[in-house]
């Protein structure tokens, strides 16, 4: 692994538990985002557009997460996934019959 962290003030083992910390972030949220959010769905073939849209929806992701975690501290992704409550979230905000 490369860093430029000076070897007198960080250790190797600090090095892997923040590289191993990442992984996890990384593999959790893209796997997510690909798997539940149409992440891969290519919605216009023009770059900027690209861009544009892939960070929208890693911000709406992100201030869901945000929601999720801060204001819900009952919420347990291993109890029920983020994508569920987004449902319930949106299925609140439906008018009801």
């Amino acid at each position: 692994m490369v860093t430029t962290a000076p070897k007198s003030s960080t250790s190797a083992e600090v090095i892997w538990r923040i590289a191993h910390r990442r992984w996890d972030i990384e593999n959790s949220c893209f796997n997510d985002l690909k798997q539940n959010w149409n992440f891969e769905h290519c919605f216009s073939h023009n770059t900027k557009a690209m861009v544009a849209i892939w960070t929208l929806m890693v911000i709406a992701f992100n201030l869901l997460l945000l929601f999720l975690y801060r204001n819900l501290r009952s919420f347990d992704p291993a109890k029920k996934p983020i994508i569920h409550m987004a449902f319930e979230i949106c299925w609140d905000w439906l008018p009801q019959k």
